[in-house]
């Protein structure tokens, strides 16, 4: 049963985080940054975390304060600050709900170096060099229809933990 004084006027008010990192460009970002980007959020440093459902409005900066990825997310979850691991990743995963063309450009180009990276540095490149391949002259083979299958749903996004530490988030 909701009580009219815990009504809310409008909808939420996000919190607002800007992280200026120490990256003087962004392809330095994207290298020392990726292992924290994924598709559908980023991990985010911070030894106070926002609880999980909090709504927050970012912005990653250059060295120079230019930004390098703004947008909004939820907090999906959180990883707390251990004092007796203070080298320990802490911080929280927060799931894009909103980012502009360009940070999206920015995420994207995280992902082929992170894609690069796991394929031993080859990536996309040495995939391109090879030959195509040649179909062969035989006859199809017949297959049984499928039945449609239900949508599933989409993945949740999986945000890993920097190696290295940001600089704790400061809060306007």
């Amino acid at each position: 049963m909701a009580d009219d004084d815990d009504a809310r006027a409008g909808g939420r008010v996000p919190t607002v985080l800007r992280i200026r990192l120490k990256y003087g460009d962004v392809a330095t970002f994207i290298e020392k940054f990726a292992v924290n980007i994924s598709r559908g959020g980023i991990f985010i440093a911070s030894r106070q975390p926002r609880p999980v459902g909090t709504e927050v409005r970012f912005e990653f900066q250059l060295a120079q304060g230019a930004p390098v990825i703004r947008g909004e997310g939820e907090v999906v979850w959180v990883k707390p600050f251990d004092p007796a691991q203070p080298n320990r990743a802490h911080g929280m995963g927060v799931r894009f709900t909103q980012i502009d063309d360009e940070s999206r450009g920015v995420v994207d180009r995280a992902l082929a170096f992170k894609e690069a990276q796991k394929d031993g540095g080859k990536g996309a490149a040495a995939k391109a060099e090879q030959p195509p391949v040649e179909p062969t002259a035989s006859a199809p083979t017949p297959q049984a229809p499928t039945p449609p299958r239900a949508p599933t749903p989409p993945p949740a996004p999986r945000v890993e933990p920097a190696p290295e530490r940001a600089a704790p988030a400061p809060i306007d």
